[in-house]
């Protein structure tokens, strides 16, 4: 199997020759290691996003599982699959993630084609529970029980490093994302160059708060990536994390060659995104984005829109920030949490700057109450109670609420944030939102020095500072 990406021709990967693949075949138990030259080379997916999953399929196909063989992919791991094609769609669903692609979905839906591929379930399972709901989550379970049980039946169903896979899906099922972030971890101590792992590891890390963990791991990866695709991808995953840690300089450099690489790379382009927003650089934020408007498609795109719009509160443009807002950020039909987050942020730091918004809120009512409960993302909770209150939706908004509290009471890893901070952030942009600048004052007053373990990035966070600050300046007014 050739392992070359046509797509992207860079100094960064390597041309590989060769039209042989190496593949192993289990029969009794016993493994014989054979050449297997192919007629066709993978397919690959040129553009991304982890959002939007509504489309893809139901949980494992149900049909015979097919003869397992081991192929090396183009990072020069072994990977168990019926046959080649099934390996070019896991290739296909590791590019689309990379790559933020809209047509993430569509590739999921053929990745776990009839147990072809186990990896392809197992990264499919994954994506379900970063959508946060209930039905996706659900899904995800049902891959885990089913691979499970295949693997107990047949364990040539998985190799080592799949199995790996499988345990940290396990415990994101149960709630226990530290948990699997040790097995990435280590999984990827073994594996260096092992793509998807370090990509779910990546953002995973980053949503629990541990930056130098993310640059670490993506260190030791560069360090053995020498002629494997996607090398300028790995600079723009340090550079966002360099930009968390106040590293700018760094972060802005590594990202920008990155871009010169592939411009697509949304990634990279939010890196260098995050840097000018946190040097309050308005001028080169909008040259940036002037750039390159025709490459912000899709949900991930739709964030990139929600960066560029939020430089108009620095200069001063808030109709330009509500033309953007009507044109590139409102969700219209999708219901993805970060569609949502971007449109909810939007509406409220233009209302804290004093503008009024008009009626754009009961819009975002109905997409926030489909995400009502299912509570393993506090941070996306917290934007969803200040939208039901601004809506005048307060018995949507108690129910929101009232879900977060049964599950700070989980002995899971969102569990446990929504105990520190998670449910008074919320319980303050709810009272916020409904006017009660006290109350809310207090809730947030008491959670602001654990608010950054919520997740998201400093200017995501930046937020609940100004929430907080227009709470205190409620406070002020009334008492005059």
């Amino acid at each position: 199997m050739a392992i070359v990406d046509a797509g992207l021709r860079s100094a960064y990967e390597r041309k590989i020759d060769s039209g042989t693949s190496f593949a192993s075949t289990t029969t009794s138990g016993a493994t014989v290691r054979q050449d297997e030259a192919l007629e066709e080379e993978p397919m690959y997916v040129q553009s991304a996003e982890p959002p939007g999953l509504s489309n893809a399929p139901d949980g494992p196909s149900i049909g015979v599982t097919l003869s397992q063989q081991q192929f090396i992919d183009r990072y020069d791991l072994e990977v168990t699959a019926a046959d080649p094609s099934a390996v070019d769609r896991l290739d296909a669903l590791v590019d689309a993630y990379l790559r933020m692609s809209p047509d993430l979905p569509g590739v999921l839906a053929a990745a776990p084609e009839s147990h072809s591929a186990a990896l392809s379930e197992i990264a499919a399972g994954c994506l379900f529970i970063q959508a946060h709901t209930s039905t996706d989550h659900q899904r995800a379970a049902a891959f885990v029980q089913s691979l499970e049980a295949r693997h107990s039946d047949d364990p040539g169903v998985l190799n080592e490093r799949e199995t790996q896979h499988l345990a940290a899906l396990a415990r994101l099922v149960a709630g226990d994302v530290e948990g699997a972030c040790d097995v990435w971890e280590r999984l990827l101590g073994r594996w260096p160059t092992d793509l998807l792992a370090l990509r779910l590891s990546h953002f995973t890390l980053f949503n629990r708060g541990r930056l130098t963990d993310m640059v670490r791991l993506v260190d030791q990866s560069i360090d053995a990536w020498e002629g494997r695709p996607y090398r300028s991808y790995l600079d723009g995953m340090k550079a966002f994390a360099l930009e968390e840690l106040g590293q700018y300089r760094d972060a802005e450099r590594l990202a920008r060659a990155a871009v010169d690489v592939d411009r697509s790379d949304l990634w990279s382009i939010h890196a260098v995104a995050h840097v000018l927003e946190m040097e309050a650089r308005a001028a080169d934020g909008l040259a940036w984005f002037e750039e390159r408007e025709d490459d912000l498609v899709g949900a991930f795109g739709r964030h990139l829109w929600w960066h560029h719009a939020i430089i108009h509160l620095r200069t001063g443009d808030h109709q330009r920030l509500l033309d953007l807002y009507d044109q590139r950020i409102q969700p219209g039909e999708a219901r993805d949490g970060l569609s949502l987050t971007n449109a909810i942020d939007s509406l409220a730091r233009l209302e804290f700057s004093g503008v009024n918004v008009g009626d754009r809120w009961p819009a975002l009512a109905a997409p926030a109450q489909h995400r009502l409960g299912h509570h393993d993302h506090p941070f996306n909770d917290c934007h969803y109670a200040y939208a039901l209150a601004r809506s005048g939706e307060g018995q949507a908004c108690e129910r929101l609420l009232q879900g977060m509290r049964s599950w700070s009471d989980r002995p899971t890893t969102a569990g446990r944030v929504l105990t520190v901070v998670g449910l008074d952030t919320a319980r303050a942009m709810a009272a916020l939102g409904s006017g009660d600048s006290t109350t809310a004052a207090d809730l947030f007053s008491r959670s602001r020095a654990e608010r950054w373990k919520l997740g998201g990035s400093h200017a995501q966070r930046r937020l609940f500072e100004l929430a907080e600050s227009s709470a205190r300046a409620g406070e002020v007014s009334r008492s005059r």
